[in-house]
C-alpha cells in the first residue's frame, strides 16, 4: 500500500471511530436510562465541578465515594476522540495515583462514559448556540508573546524522560490548566493542588512531579511553573524548591525569589503553548 492510500485509509478509519464514538453517547444515554431504572447495586456516578469549568467525576455507593475522572473545557473542546482518549487516560491515572489495583467493571466504566457524553452535550449545546462562558486564555503565538522571562520564537519541546512517569503528565496538565484560568492569581497550595490530582492524592508526594514539570520549564526557558504552588502555612513553596533551583541563595533570599518567580509566573503568556506541547507531545 503506497503512503497517499494509506493516509487516505487511515482518514477514512479516524473519520469511521468519531462516528462510532458518537454513536456510543446516543446508545450511552439510553443504557444509563435502563440502568437507572433496573439499579440494583444502587450506585452512580456524580459531577462535582468548579465553575462549570473542571469536572471531577466520582462514583458513589451510599457513604462510599470514589474519584474516578476528571476532565475541563479545554477537553471538550477537542475532537470527540481526543477526548474520550482524555477520559480513558485520566481513569488509568487516578487509578496509579490511589494505587488501586484493579480496573473498573464495564458497568462503572459505563456509568463514566455516560456522565461525560451528558457533560460534553451540554457544552457542545452552548458553544453552537455562542453563550459558552469559558475562561481558558487564547492560545497566543510565540510571535506575539511578550514576557520578561518567556521565550520568544522558540518551539517548546518535552523531553522523553518526562513522560516516563504517567504522574508527571496529570500533575503537569493540571497545574497549566489551573494556571492559565488564573493567570492573575495562580497562587495554589499543595493541599489545593492535591485535591485537583484525586481526593485520595498524598500533598508529601507531589514534590518530585513538580520538579520535572519545572525542569521542562527551564529547559524551554519559561518560568517554574512550581513555584506558585506553596504552603497553606508559610505562604511560600516547600525548601525543595529554593534547595534545587536556588540553592546558592540564602534562606533570607526566599520570599524575594518566590515573588519575582510568581510575577514571571504572572506576565508569561506561553503557558497555553506549554499545555498544547505537553498534550502534543504525549
Amino acid at each position: 500500500m503506497a503512503l497517499k492510500e494509506a493516509d487516505a485509509r487511515l482518514l477514512e478509519l479516524n473519520e469511521e471511530i468519531a462516528r462510532l464514538l458518537k454513536e456510543r453517547e446516543n446508545v450511552l444515554k439510553e443504557w444509563n436510562t435502563a440502568f437507572n431504572a433496573e439499579n440494583s447495586k444502587d450506585i452512580t456516578c456524580i459531577d462535582e465541578n468548579i465553575d462549570n469549568i473542571v469536572h471531577y467525576l466520582y462514583l458513589v455507593n451510599g457513604d462510599f465515594k470514589m474519584h474516578v475522572c476528571i476532565f475541563d473545557d479545554y477537553d471538550m473542546k477537542r475532537n470527540i476522540t481526543d477526548f474520550y482518549k482524555r477520559v480513558d487516560t485520566s481513569m488509568q491515572m487516578l487509578n496509579m495515583a490511589n494505587k488501586r489495583e484493579f480496573e473498573l467493571p464495564d458497568y462503572q466504566k459505563n456509568l463514566v462514559y455516560a456522565k461525560a457524553a451528558e457533560i460534553r452535550e451540554k457544552f457542545m449545546e452552548k458553544v453552537e448556540i455562542g453563550k459558552t462562558n469559558m475562561i481558558l486564555k487564547p492560545n497566543i503565538g510565540f510571535k506575539e508573546a511578550v514576557g520578561e522571562n518567556c521565550s520568544e520564537n522558540k518551539e517548546i519541546i518535552i523531553s522523553e524522560d518526562f513522560y516516563k512517569n504517567p504522574l508527571n503528565f496529570t500533575v503537569a496538565e493540571i497545574l497549566i490548566k489551573h494556571v492559565i484560568n488564573n493567570q492573575n492569581n495562580p497562587m495554589v497550595t499543595y493541599k489545593q493542588l492535591a485535591a485537583k490530582i484525586s481526593s485520595d492524592f498524598n500533598p508529601r508526594n507531589l514534590g518530585g512531579y513538580l520538579g520535572c514539570i519545572s525542569d521542562e520549564c527551564k529547559e524551554n526557558g519559561l518560568p517554574l511553573i512550581s513555584s506558585i504552588v506553596v504552603n497553606q502555612d508559610s505562604g511560600l513553596p516547600g525548601e525543595g524548591f529554593f534547595n534545587y533551583y536556588y540553592k546558592e541563595r540564602p534562606m533570607s533570599d526566599w520570599e524575594k525569589i518566590f515573588e519575582e518567580c510568581k510575577s514571571d509566573v504572572i506576565n508569561c503568556t506561553l503557558w497555553q503553548d506549554l499545555l498544547d506541547a505537553v498534550i502534543k507531545t504525549k
